[in-house]
């Protein structure tokens, strides 16, 4: 394989796992944040026995979740000095990235249908339960923001439904 079409091959590589990994709504200049009405320290997610909270050590939480159902996606992180991971499981996907040389949860992003926040909101559920569980706000293209302790949930809506649920670590 000549040397050139390496180097492309990587770079477009590189790319497509980029744009796999989510990002914040902050990433798109989106403002609106809520404080939630819960009492919990932080947002988290619970899969089965394995409780999935931003900024926790990833080993425990990736064992903890089995096997994944895609290839782990890892490029060099461009905010700190390692990897970035994506690994995806059925309905869920985890990102995680090294800080101090430990790999970290960075963010959740929960597809899943039958999946449920501790608050019991999942995808497909109505604008309404969304104001019920986490405090009224003003959504900006759909999306409901809230922050709590080091994460920040963000929902995603089209036409009034739940399509996405997203957990993002506040870096502070």
């Amino acid at each position: 394989m000549k040397k050139g079409f390496r180097i492309k091959l990587a770079a477009v590589l590189a790319a497509v796992c980029m744009a796999a990994v989510p990002c914040s709504a902050q990433a798109f200049g989106l403002k609106k944040v809520s404080e939630a009405q819960n009492t919990e320290d932080s947002f988290y997610f619970q899969s089965g026995d394995v409780k999935i909270e931003m900024d926790a050590e990833a080993a425990p939480v990736i064992a903890g979740l089995g096997t994944v159902t895609k290839p782990v996606c890892e490029v060099d992180s461009c905010a700190y000095q390692g990897k970035d991971r994506l690994y995806t499981y059925d309905g869920i996907e985890v990102s995680t990235n090294q800080v101090k040389g430990k790999e970290r949860i960075a963010s959740l992003l929960v597809r899943g249908n039958g999946l449920a926040t501790p608050e019991g909101l999942k995808i497909g559920s109505k604008e309404a339960e969304i104001v019920k569980l986490y405090g009224n706000t003003t959504p900006e293209f759909g999306i409901y923001r809230y922050q709590k302790g080091n994460a920040e949930l963000s929902i995603y809506t089209t036409a009034g439904v739940v399509d996405e649920i997203e957990y993002l670590v506040i870096v502070k």
